[in-house]
């Protein structure tokens, strides 16, 4: 796996590793100043060698230090490498193959996956330069050793086999613990969410202290676990700090020996000690980093599996329109289950670039059903449905996915930050958010203190419902699609926001086809053509002249309105 990590961010990776070896180089200079200043206590001089080092350090310090971006490469790739894999993560998700695998592509899975690859920085960022600070340290420390007769490169060996021995064995209690402390917080938080919205009712009923005794045992049931979780987590430091410095201590022992007896002299081991101990203190930092990224093998096993099937298949091999869809047509098209009348029968209709159109009816006469269709997840039954001149039953999953863009009044947001939600699937993260502004989409985002790294919490729960329903609407048309179907996308939000969704349907319908599934009347007057699906039929015309003619169209505005008004 961190075979698979590494190769992301190629473009930024060899400026990371020079940042690597530069910081470890700055790293090793403490352990050189100690030399020099033991060769200067011993020899009562500074011998050339020492000069020679310390003025190489110096330079390195100073290149590092006054080098534009020097310090910024290993972010760069950081940078680099999340946005490769969760490109690669996001076109995977929408290989016919994975569509509909709940296991690898629920909300809760991919929110899971999304946040595994947010937690990237610490493996990019601390683990990763970590390694190789013990690596170099590893090497200099054998080769020193060696040259000068001793064994204190046996003494780290031993110290990480013993931290990976005791890491494993609170690993093995751990996941005991963790899900222990889980089910004490939704056992204390979530009775005390409903408690708290029927408080009134609870008192009412005088069952107050029934759920006060209740509440009490759930809360010291939590109190427990969080106690127990504290002292897995003091242990995992005990360990990790127990055996850094005892292993100091030993080398200590060890060589003092050697001097003493003149196998080594006061620098040699004081350059090899120091060296140690530098060497430890990266171990330790890769001891506690361990268990980050440790946790998010889960989510990185998932993702891998995803870009794995994404780069399986060429697009070109499941696809059977490649050219942008103009036209589609419904002829003589029907759709009934096996077990009841048609929903709708004798339907023809051509939708093309140009115009706004909408799609409306009472609740149940089978408009989300022509959606589903349009989306490949039916099949009309009667008829004919064509992309351009190819009938719908020719296409693969893929060409649906590829063109057709779908959005009702219930999108899920994960949980993150606007920018993050907003540009989910965006290949070209540099100019995404002046595309939104230019549509006049998430005004409301400037005016909040954080803007677009503001958190919106798990689906959103943080914004409003127009808010919610904007995010989700730009996200939807910077993925660029030849077709958008939107059904009900206005419902259950304020008058304000529908404005904003309706207008900018209206400038998408000049360029792409756009299909607003609706029955909420200010929506319907911004149709331009508008197909009223009624008793099994279609009947299409401008909404005055369907208003004025249609007395069921007629009696669905009305009483919406007559809704709306009564509040």
């Amino acid at each position: 796996m961190i075979k698979q990590l590494f190769k992301y961010g190629r473009a930024g990776r060899s400026g990371a590793i020079q940042q690597m070896v530069d910081e470890w180089l700055l790293l090793v200079l403490p352990v050189a100043a100690g030399g020099i200043v033991l060769s200067w206590w011993t020899a009562r001089g500074l011998n050339w060698w020492g000069a020679v080092v310390l003025g190489g350090f110096v330079l390195v310090y100073a290149i590092y230090f006054l080098t534009p971006g020097a310090r910024q490469r290993i972010q760069q790739w950081t940078v680099l490498a999340k946005r490769e894999i969760r490109r690669d993560y996001l076109r995977g998700l929408f290989t016919p193959s994975l569509t509909d695998s709940q296991e690898l592509t629920s909300n809760k899975v991919i929110q899971r996956d999304l946040a595994g690859i947010g937690r990237l920085d610490s493996f990019y960022g601390v683990f990763l330069p970590a390694i190789c600070a013990s690596g170099f340290s590893f090497l200099l420390l054998i080769g020193l050793a060696i040259a000068w007769h001793s064994w204190l490169w046996l003494l780290p060996i031993l110290c990480f086999l013993l931290m990976g021995v005791g890491m494993m064995c609170l690993q093995k209690i751990s996941p005991n613990i963790n899900r222990q402390y889980l089910q004490g917080f939704l056992r204390l938080g979530g009775p005390f969410l409903d408690d708290l919205g029927g408080m009134n009712t609870l008192v009412m009923y005088g069952a107050q202290k029934r759920y006060g005794q209740s509440f009490a045992e759930d809360a010291e049931f939590f109190r427990g676990k969080t106690m127990a979780l504290l002292k897995y987590q003091l242990q995992s430091l005990f360990i990790l700090n127990g055996l850094v410095f005892a292993t100091m201590g030993a080398g200590a022992f060890v060589l003092y020996p050697a001097v003493a007896n003149g196998g080594l002299s006061i620098v040699q081991a004081g350059v090899l000690w120091l060296l140690l101990a530098q060497l430890l203190v990266a171990e330790r930092q890769l001891g506690y980093f361990f268990h980050i990224v440790m946790s998010t093998r889960p989510a990185l096993k998932n993702i891998f599996r995803v870009i794995a099937a994404g780069g399986e298949v060429p697009q070109s091999a499941y696809t059977a329109v490649t050219a942008p869809v103009h036209t589609v047509t419904f002829a003589q098209a029907g759709f009934g289950y096996p077990d009841g009348q048609p929903l709708w029968q004798d339907v023809s209709f051509v939708l093309q670039p140009g115009q706004l159109y909408g799609l409306v009816g009472e609740n149940g006469t089978g408009k989300s059903t022509l959606a589903r269709i349009l989306r490949g997840e039916l099949a009309p039954t009667a008829g004919q449905v064509q992309f351009n001149q190819t009938d719908i039953d020719q296409l693969t999953t893929a060409d649906f996915l590829q063109h057709v863009g779908y959005l009702n009044d219930h999108p899920y947001l994960f949980s993150g930050t606007i920018a993050e939600n907003i540009s989910l699937g965006v290949r070209n993260q540099t100019d995404w958010w002046q595309k939104v502004r230019q549509l006049g989409l998430c005004a409301f985002v400037e005016t909040l203190p954080e803007g677009l790294a503001t958190p919106i919490g798990e689906n959103g729960r943080f914004l409003s419902p127009g808010q919610r329903q904007q995010i989700a609407f730009a996200r939807l048309v910077l993925m660029n699609k030849h077709i958008y179907i939107f059904d009900e996308a206005t419902a259950n939000i304020d008058a304000d926001n529908v404005q904003v969704m309706m207008t900018v349907m209206k400038r998408l319908s000049e360029s792409i086809i756009v299909l607003c599934i609706t029955h909420e009347w200010r929506s319907i007057e911004a149709l331009a053509v508008i197909h009223f699906l009624t008793n099994q039929h279609i009947t299409t015309g401008a909404a005055p002249v369907l208003y004025q003619d249609n007395a069921g169209f007629k009696r669905l505005l009305d009483t919406q309105k007559e809704m709306e008004a009564a509040g």
